[in-house]
């Protein structure tokens, strides 16, 4: 967000005619939201993927059921 601040300031001195909404952060801080939120969800479904898979591979060597239900 510092960057996005120092940026602005120097296409408005660079560009004296340009003007940028000073309220940027008020339009970037959903877009970080959503990002955090999708992050989240695609972390949860990789970790279970990823316990699934390795319960694949674990029972061609031989896993046992009850072995798994105790985890």
């Amino acid at each position: 967000m510092i960057d996005i601040k120092t940026y602005g300031n120097e296409i408005e001195s660079i560009c004296p005619g340009i003007r940028l909404n000073s309220n940027f952060i008020l339009y970037e801080l959903p877009y970080i939201a959503i990002l955090v939120i999708i992050a989240t969800l695609i972390a949860a479904i990789s970790w279970r993927l990823q316990q699934q898979y390795g319960w694949n591979i674990y029972k061609k060597i031989s896993g046992d059921i009850e072995m798994r239900s105790k985890v």
